[in-house]
């Protein structure tokens, strides 16, 4: 267990991150999420239990070029996340650098875990609320000026608050500009994402433009995988394979009573209306929750 000193992105004060665990507490292809006990020298008293995200692609594998592009991007995307105030969206506490070029997002713990992890310790919780609270998270990001598309909605980005409220997580971050070497990550996701994002080519930033309408597609798989206790299509090994269905306009098949027990006839026609194939037939998550 090893610690490290940062500096506040806006220098204001020092930061003191003492590791708890000696592997990453969570990973995925491009990041390390660990837990931490927080020290700052603008806050008095006991330090707080952390989980602070660092993106593992740039220890030692980046240009200049590629740190600089993905910095100015992810920064961009905090300036966003700040804005959305809402009791259903986590925030972040600070963010830092490590050596000056390593980014790092510090985010409160949630002891419940994730939608998945919370639903497999108490089988009783009601989905529906759940879901509830996400659509208001997400009505909250489309109604801004600009509107604000999370781009990566699944259940792994759902948190369970300490009294059993579901938080949206890492709105804006996910998907960022990485190296030119990092292909895998519209591949990560094709199982959540919109056909038509899957196959819009990119962005002005070379990553899949997000959208609201994209959310809601995103919100009726998140929504199968949640009823379901697993991700969508998960008969189908291929990630490849999965975004050539769905871009194909092929949807999951409604799961049995057995296997998703509290999804109702009323909810199953709604996660269709969210998912059709023309994105500007799908509901907003205003209409959704009226």
């Amino acid at each position: 267990m090893g610690q490290l000193d940062l500096t506040s992105t806006n220098h204001s004060h020092t930061l003191r991150l003492e590791y708890i665990d000696d592997i990453p507490y969570a990973c995925s292809p491009w990041t390390d999420v660990s837990r931490c006990m927080l020290r700052s020298s603008s806050r008095k008293g006991s330090p707080s239990l952390v989980v602070v995200k660092t993106w593992r692609i740039f220890k030692n594998s980046a240009s200049d070029a590629d740190r600089a592009v993905f910095v100015k991007k992810l920064q961009n995307r905090l300036f966003q996340w700040r804005r959305l105030c809402h009791p259903f969206i986590t925030s972040f506490q600070e963010s830092s650098f490590v050596d000056n070029t390593l980014p790092v997002v510090i985010m409160p713990f949630f002891t419940h875990g994730n939608a998945l992890d919370f639903i497999a310790e108490n089988p009783s919780t009601n989905i529906l609320s759940l879901l509830e609270d996400v659509a208001s998270g997400l009505q909250h990001m489309h109604g801004l000026d600009p509107p604000i598309a999370h781009g990566t909605l699944r259940a792994s980005n759902i948190l369970i608050s300490d009294d059993g409220k579901a938080c949206i997580t890492d709105p804006c971050i996910n998907m960022l500009p990485l190296p030119t070497f990092w292909t895998i990550e519209n591949a990560v996701y094709s199982r959540w994402m919109a056909p038509e994002i899957l196959m819009s080519g990119t962005g002005t930033d070379e990553v899949p433009l997000a959208s609201p309408e994209g959310d809601i597609y995103g919100f009726s798989m998140t929504a199968v995988e949640i009823y379901t206790g697993d991700r969508p299509f998960s008969h189908i090994k291929s990630k490849l394979a999965v975004l050539l269905k769905a871009t194909q306009g092929i949807r999951p098949l409604r799961p049995t009573a057995d296997n998703a027990p509290q999804l109702t006839d009323g909810m199953w026609a709604i996660l269709q209306r969210c998912w059709a194939h023309d994105p500007t037939s799908r509901p907003s998550m205003t209409t959704i929750r009226v």
